[in-house]
């Protein structure tokens, strides 16, 4: 007989009890749902290919559209940690990806840029992430588009003016 099927279950105690969040009553849950059903395919299919973390893709991602940006200024457009984000911007920079430059205005601060091949690696990457977002919108309306992506401004608005909201 298996070790398993013979091994006694300890008692259940009160700490034991589950504690239930109620995943169907949460706001959160379904959005971080949705984030990770919208990047699972897409890093899936790229990551090892273009050995890219997803916090990796967030940097460039926006570093292509604002090139120039300091690593606080993509933590507060993104919303991610700074720990984060250096870490992303090191190993970008060691793969030759992105760029540092001392600000000209301010000694203090470090302007990031994407290189030549950070560009083309985003120039490559940059359909699928196209197909992943008309894959979303095909699944509303334009006028739940337009609805989702006001409530989604306006949580993102109440989440950064409340106390830690960052």
């Amino acid at each position: 007989m298996p070790v398993a099927a013979t091994a006694k279950k300890p008692k259940a105690t009160t700490e034991d009890a589950p504690i239930s969040l109620r995943t169907e009553a949460s706001l959160v849950f379904p959005l971080l749902l949705a984030v990770n059903l919208i990047t699972k395919p897409f890093f899936a299919r790229h990551a090892k290919e273009h050995s890219l973390k997803l916090n990796e893709w967030r940097v460039m991602f926006l570093l292509a559209e604002r090139p120039g940006l300091t690593a606080s200024e993509i933590c507060d457009l993104a919303g991610m940690l700074l720990m984060n984000v250096s870490r992303a911007v090191r190993r970008l920079e060691r793969m030759g990806r992105v760029e540092r430059t001392v600000d000209p205005h301010d000694q203090r601060r470090y302007l990031l840029r994407l290189t030549e091949d950070g560009r083309e690696v985003f120039r490559r990457l940059a359909p699928s992430a196209l197909q992943r977002e008309a894959q979303l919108r095909d699944s509303l309306t334009e006028g739940e588009a337009e609805t989702l992506i006001r409530l989604l401004d306006k949580v993102v608005a109440g989440m950064r003016a409340a106390p830690n909201g960052d």
